[in-house]
């Protein structure tokens, strides 16, 4: 019980705790001044008295101004970690679907955030509150790097298979007509050839065909690295 009471009137900014310092303060200065000094003058004695008193209001406003910008600090830094992991929570959120090993990681650490915002509600907070939060803002940060990672990766694989369909695509249209051709000059050959099969002049040719083979010898020759 003593310690308890010793513990609150040290550690306590009350009206009445802060009273009581300032006349023990005034006291002490008395007392010092009577076996120091051998000083028994009333007025001197009231004078140091009061000087004890003003001295220690002082002290305790120059403590509590000082715990009072520590706090603020340290409520800044509570609230800039737990804004850090909501904007986190929103991409994970917002982005693409998280695979399931993403997902086993990400649960423990919203399960552990969870928890400190009750220990936050109930005024209850951890001495290491902040370096908690910073931690679960870190792991959420690289869930969310990593998935991003993984997303951007998939659509460069998706992009190059595009391509790679596109470009089969376009050899098997090419090959119709030129099938068989390895050099621009093969090219230039089998064009001449075909326009005399399937020009429209002659009886065996028609306009689609003829301009479907223009058409595959441009794209041939540019493939081959030749010119019209």
């Amino acid at each position: 019980m003593t310690d308890r009471l010793l513990d609150w009137f040290i550690k306590s900014n009350s009206p009445i705790a802060s009273i009581i310092k300032s006349i023990l303060a005034g006291l002490l200065l008395v007392i010092l001044e009577i076996i120091l000094l051998n000083n028994k003058n009333p007025l001197i004695l009231a004078t140091a008295f009061l000087f004890g008193m003003a001295f220690s209001i002082l002290i305790q406003l120059k403590i509590s101004r000082i715990k009072k910008d520590k706090q603020n600090e340290f409520e800044q830094k509570l609230f800039a970690e737990v804004q850090r992991i909501e904007d986190t929570f929103t991409m994970l959120e917002n982005g693409e679907e998280l695979s399931s090993l993403e997902l086993n990681r990400v649960q423990p650490l919203i399960s552990q955030y969870h928890q400190l915002r009750e220990c936050i509600n109930r005024g209850s907070v951890p001495k290491n509150i902040v370096e908690m939060l910073s931690s679960i803002a870190e792991g959420l940060e690289n869930i969310e790097f990593r998935r991003n990672l993984r997303a951007q990766n998939a659509r460069k694989e998706k992009q190059l298979e595009k391509q790679k369909k596109a470009k089969h695509t376009e050899n098997e249209y090419i090959t119709y007509f030129f099938k068989g051709c390895h050099s621009i000059q093969e090219i230039k050959i089998r064009y001449r050839n075909l326009c005399k099969a399937y020009h429209p002049d002659n009886g065996a040719g028609d306009n689609d065909t003829f301009e479907e083979i223009q058409k595959q010898y441009a794209a041939a020759l540019s493939i081959a690295g030749g010119s019209v």
